[in-house]
C-alpha cells in the first residue's frame, strides 16, 4: 500500500478516498452478514434434520418395544406371572439380573357428575 500525503490532496480527492473507504467497509460488512446468514441457515437446517431423524428413530423404537412388551405381557398372563394387583404394568429382569425393563400403563379415570359438583362446591367456599 502506498503512503498518501493528506496535506497535498484536494478536498475532492479526500472525499473520493473517504467514499472509497466507506464503500470498502460497507462491502466488508455485507460479506460478513452474508456469511452469518449462510451459517445460521446451515445450523438450523442441520439441527432440524438431526431432530427429525432422531424422532423417526425413537418412534420406530417405541413401536417395536411396545409390541414386544405387550406380547410378552400376554405370555406372562398365560404363565400366571403377571402380578394380581397389576393394572397391566409389570417389570422384568434379564437372567443376570443386571438389566430391567418396566411397562407402566396409565389408565385415565373417568369422572362422573359428582366430581364436577364437588369441584364447584370447593370453588364457591
Amino acid at each position: 500500500m502506498q503512503t498518501i500525503n493528506k496535506v497535498e490532496l484536494t478536498d475532492s480527492e479526500l472525499e473520493a478516498l473517504y467514499a472509497e473507504r466507506q464503500n470498502a467497509k460497507r462491502k466488508q460488512a455485507e460479506e460478513k452478514r452474508d456469511s452469518y446468514e449462510s451459517l445460521r441457515h446451515q445450523v438450523v437446517t442441520d439441527s432440524v434434520k438431526y431432530a427429525v431423524d432422531m424422532y423417526e428413530t425413537m418412534k420406530t423404537a417405541h413401536g417395536n418395544i411396545m409390541s414386544n412388551m405387550l406380547g410378552f405381557r400376554e405370555l406372562m398372563n398365560e404363565f400366571g406371572d403377571l402380578p394380581k394387583n397389576s393394572q397391566g404394568g409389570f417389570s422384568i429382569l434379564n437372567k443376570e439380573g443386571n438389566l430391567k425393563t418396566i411397562l407402566k400403563i396409565r389408565k385415565i379415570g373417568e369422572f362422573d357428575e359428582r366430581a364436577d359438583l364437588a369441584e364447584q362446591h370447593i370453588r364457591i367456599s
